[in-house]
């Protein structure tokens, strides 16, 4: 038996599909409370971390030649759900201009915009000062981990609230650690890393070939002076071979978890690279109190006793009064919805009439 639908019917088909369709992508892109919304935001945290530790891997030599097509993988991988994320946050914001403008929406453009111009392969692109350039910039996707662990937080109920500190605690040691070690990696490591030495070399030879043939007598120190030394371009100090300690981002990782702890042997030789060994001691100052105050009120709470004057009083959000109707079962996640966009004339309204 074949069912044969006339123009209306049809019309009327494709537009509860339609519609269904946009309820589930808006659940995925824009309901905080439904669990699509938090299966896509534990993916996107995934790729986030992944595909960090892949740009890193990919500074070391030995990574970068054995593991090439794994890398270039995951760095396609990610660029993907990180443009469905990017269209979908666009596509279902208030104010899609406003959006695209603010700071998390620049940032969900850098971290794809990137890798999308080293696709296209731009011929201006192929400088390795630019080519460094996008590097670092790339690393700035790790900022979308804050953005999307403050927006799984807010209107949801911290069961364990140690658990939760603790997991935004580690996530910022992440974030302090990524971008730190980066920097340092291509600020002063991409001085001395082997494709810098290489032209370098490349163009000192050049010169003393030169300069070999407008003389008429040769010098005999043509050895040392063919032999490349970076530089700081800064101050102009030499780099020495034994100060040469960031060859890659999982070496410069190992220094910045030690500069955190203050047990750092590695130091910085340049200006640049000294300014941000100081942020990262400062950065490690203030994580260190953090934990302090995180471990100092668990075992407050867990062994002593609180006395009544010292509570404060619990003052709940809509978002967290919500939540809570989910929870209890009050209300579905798609009514949900609909309250968080009403304003408090609507609600009041709306209770005055039960």
């Amino acid at each position: 038996m074949v069912l044969v639908m006339d123009d209306a019917n049809l019309n009327k088909y494709n537009s509860i599909v339609s519609e269904n369709y946009e309820v589930v992508l808006r659940n995925i892109f824009a309901n905080q409370y439904s669990q699509s919304y938090r299966i896509w935001l534990r993916l996107i945290n995934f790729l986030i971390i992944l595909s960090c530790l892949a740009l890193a891997a990919s500074t070391h030599a030995q990574f970068a030649t054995e593991f090439a097509d794994t890398l270039g993988l995951i760095e396609r991988i990610s660029i993907i759900f990180f443009s469905i994320d990017y269209l979908g946050n666009i596509y279902f914001a208030n104010n899609r201009l406003k959006y695209i403008f603010s700071f998390w929406g620049l940032i969900d453009l850098i971290s794809i915009l990137p890798t999308i111009l080293q696709i296209i392969n731009f011929s201006f692109l192929r400088s390795i000062k630019i080519v460094q350039a996008i590097r670092v910039i790339r690393i700035l996707r790790i900022l979308k981990l804050m953005r999307t662990l403050i927006e799984s937080r807010n209107g949801l109920v911290a069961k364990n609230p140690i658990l939760t500190n603790l997991k935004i605690y580690f996530t910022a040691l992440f974030m302090v650690i990524v971008i730190c070690s980066s920097l340092m990696y291509y600020v002063e490591g991409g001085l001395y890393s082997e494709e810098a030495m290489r032209l370098g070399q490349q163009e000192l030879n050049s010169l003393v070939t030169k300069h070999n043939q407008a003389s008429t007598e040769k010098s005999n120190t043509t050895d040392e002076i063919a032999k490349f030394v970076p530089i700081d371009p800064v101050d102009g100090t030499p780099i020495a071979e034994d100060k040469r300690f960031y060859t890659s981002i999982p070496t410069t990782m190992w220094w910045c978890i030690l500069a955190i702890t203050g047990n750092s042997d590695m130091f910085p030789v340049t200006f640049w690279g000294r300014l941000i060994a100081c942020f990262t001691f400062l950065a490690g100052l203030v994580l260190f109190g953090v934990l302090i105050i995180i471990v100092g009120e668990t075992i407050i709470k867990q062994f002593f006793v609180e006395f009544e004057h010292q509570q404060t009083p619990m003052v709940s959000s809509r978002s967290t009064i919500l939540a809570l109707m989910t929870q209890r079962g009050w209300i579905s996640q798609e009514r949900l919805f609909e309250v968080e966009q009403m304003s408090e004339e609507e609600i009041k309204s709306r209770l005055k009439q039960l």
